[in-house]
């Protein structure tokens, strides 16, 4: 049997039932925030997305550990003039 376009091409098997595989697979992990027991006995699971890196190691972890990839107050240390003043920000 010959698919293309969704079609079989072959028209001795046009009445033929068939189905087109997708071997796509995908994972996700998610961070369990709570579990609770249902009226009805059912365990009722809240999570959240967790995004990982191919290897399941943490981005978010990932991200904190580069320095390179955000500032920290540190890097916009308030002038000494200013420390006697009320929270001086947006310059």
């Amino acid at each position: 049997m010959t698919i293309s376009g969704g079609k079989v091409l072959e028209t001795a098997l046009h009445d033929s039932l068939f189905t087109i595989s997708d071997s796509t697979v995908s994972s996700n992990t998610y961070m369990v925030e709570q579990l609770t027991l249902g009226e009805d006995g059912m365990v009722d699971v809240m999570a959240t997305e967790f995004p990982t890196t191919s290897t399941y190691n943490s981005k978010m972890a990932a991200d904190v550990l580069n320095t390179s990839a955000y500032t920290t107050e540190a890097d916009h240390a308030v002038p000494n003039s200013y420390a006697d003043k009320p929270s001086v920000r947006g310059w």
